[in-house]
């Protein structure tokens, strides 16, 4: 009996908060912070342990880099089922659209080479062009590839061919019987990666004019805290590459870090989802502008700082790339800055409006950095350039009343068929 009470004793628990309590209030704290960080280390150590192991008993330098690129994209969610299906790692352009692929949320497909074809039109074919074809490339980012446009009969590209077939004197004044526009645009491309897609690649498919339509990636990119000159901050993460994760190793890598993140990662992932609920209620309470605004903030963007002028020469930079491309091989080109919400003189629609008050925080730094891209076309228009046009869109629907944007960037339907007929009437 009296072994079992000394068995009982709570006397060492008690002694050990006594000893704890007697401490100075800092040597707690401290201690209560290193349990709290061992805790929170613990599942990243587990992991580079296995990894470390599985790397030194198999012995294949392929399994680490799995293992790497599975927990880079791992942290993608929720976007990492899109990027996984969407789009294929590229050497050169970091990523580009899958072949006959659809595009979830867009309502369209890519043909057998990766662009998004224009419903009705023949199929692509880039190692020929049919005589008395005008062939156009049409460049840019997501609101040029017309994102949610519904169907590929939609987009601009789409709209634009059945436009310029449609006018018997455009075919006259080019003398072609027939005008095919490509739509080259890819979500998230900014000028550095369609100045690299159209030399290396684009100039082989037999074109006649490229066009580029941009301005609000320049802009998007540039608020990024870790902004590069070379293409844009998703090259920190898909640089090494989607290849290896589609492999066997990189299967079971992914299966890994599902465990990881399911079983092991419970108190992390709680940590890191209270710190962001704190900070999207702090910008809240700053700001009264709605959560949206963590978009920018929480995923390393700012629009607190100057605009980004060295953004602004890579831009200049890259359009002056192409210009000289296009000269030395005698290719048209059309570079075009596009609308975007915020800049002209636009009447807004209703819904327009919640798009401005969810988005009125960053609408001065955006308006600063368009104000300084139209300075730049201006500049750049005023050279006489043969077979190069320089055009500023930024008031192509100043007199539209019906909603056009249905983001702070995209089009709706109308936008696309607006911006379709601006296009050919400057052809």
């Amino acid at each position: 009996m009296d072994q079992e009470q000394r068995a009982d004793d709570p006397v060492p628990k008690r002694l050990l908060a006594v000893r704890l309590a007697e401490l100075p209030r800092l040597a707690r704290g401290a201690i209560l912070c290193g349990i709290v960080l061992f805790i929170l280390a613990l599942p990243e150590v587990i992991s580079f342990t296995v990894l470390y192991a599985g790397h030194l008993l198999l012995g294949r330098p392929g399994w680490s880099a799995a293992f790497v690129n599975a927990q880079q994209i791992g942290r993608l969610d929720p976007v990492k089922r899109v990027w996984l299906t969407e789009y294929r790692y590229d050497p050169y352009l970091l990523y580009r659209y899958k072949p006959n692929s659809y595009i979830e949320g867009w309502g369209c497909t890519t043909d057998s080479h990766g662009f998004l074809h224009n419903g009705v039109s023949p199929t692509f074919d880039p190692g020929h062009k049919p005589e008395g074809t005008y062939r156009i490339f049409l460049l840019g980012g997501s609101t040029t590839a017309s994102y949610h446009a519904g169907s590929n009969a939609l987009t601009i590209a789409a709209r634009l061919e059945e436009k310029l077939n449609g006018d018997v004197a455009l075919k006259a004044k080019y003398n072609v019987q027939r005008f095919q526009v490509v739509n080259a645009a890819v979500s998230g491309y900014t000028s550095t990666q369609e100045f690299l897609r159209i030399s290396l690649e684009l100039v082989r498919y037999y074109p006649d004019m490229f066009i580029l339509l941009d301005g609000y990636n320049e802009w998007s990119m540039s608020i990024f805290r870790v902004w590069s000159p070379h293409v844009n901050h998703r090259s920190q993460v898909y640089e090494e590459g989607f290849e290896r994760i589609m492999t066997v190793e990189g299967a079971l890598a992914q299966g890994f870090f599902l465990f990881r993140d399911t079983v092991v990662s419970r108190v992390q992932s709680l940590y890191k989802y209270t710190t962001v609920l704190v900070s999207e209620t702090m910008h809240k309470l700053r700001r009264k502008t709605g959560g949206s605004q963590g978009k920018y903030d929480n995923a390393q963007r700012t629009v607190n700082q100057p605009i980004n002028h060295a953004s602004i020469e890579v831009y200049r930079d890259n359009l002056l790339h192409v210009i000289g491309l296009c000269r030395v091989r005698e290719i048209s080109c059309l570079l075009l800055l596009q609308p975007t919400f915020g800049l002209g003189e636009k009447s807004l629609s209703e819904n327009e409006q919640m798009i401005l008050k969810e988005y009125q925080y960053a609408l001065p730094h955006k308006v600063a950095y368009f104000t300084a891209l139209r300075a730049l076309f201006k500049d750049l228009a005023a050279r006489e350039q043969r077979n190069v046009r320089v055009v500023d869109l930024t008031q192509t629907f100043q007199d539209v009343s019906d909603q056009i944007y249905i983001d702070f960037a995209h089009y709706n339907r109308l936008g696309n068929e607006r911006l379709a007929e601006s296009i050919r009437a400057i052809l």
